[in-house]
C-alpha cells in the first residue's frame, strides 16, 4: 500500500491546480469535469490542513453538481459528506 506523504500531496495540489486551469478554458467552468477535479483538490486541500481553500472546492464542486445532476444524485451525496467531515474536522 503506498502512503502519501506531505510532499506528494503538495505535488497533487500543484498538478490538479493546473490541470484545473486548462480545463475549465477548454470545458467552461460549470462542466462536470470541473466538479470532479474541484472535489478532488477539495480532499488534497483538507489533507494538507488547509480547510478554508478546501471548503472553498467543495463549494465550487456542490454547486455545479447541483446543477448538472440535481440533489439525490450520488455525486452530489459524496460531496456533501466530504463538507460534513471537512466541518467536523474545523471545529476541532
Amino acid at each position: 500500500m503506498y502512503t502519501f506523504t506531505w510532499v506528494t500531496w503538495r505535488r497533487r495540489k500543484i498538478y490538479n491546480n493546473r490541470a484545473l486551469a486548462i480545463s475549465m478554458k477548454e470545458l467552461g467552468p460549470e462542466h462536470f469535469e470541473i466538479a470532479v477535479m474541484n472535489s478532488n483538490l477539495g480532499v488534497v486541500h483538507t489533507d494538507l490542513g488547509d480547510l478554508e481553500q478546501a471548503k472553498m472546492c467543495y463549494d465550487n464542486a456542490l454547486a455545479i453538481l447541483l446543477k448538472k445532476l440535481g440533489p439525490d444524485h450520488s455525486a452530489v451525496k459524496t460531496v456533501q459528506y466530504n463538507i460534513a467531515e471537512l466541518q467536523q474536522k474545523q471545529q476541532k
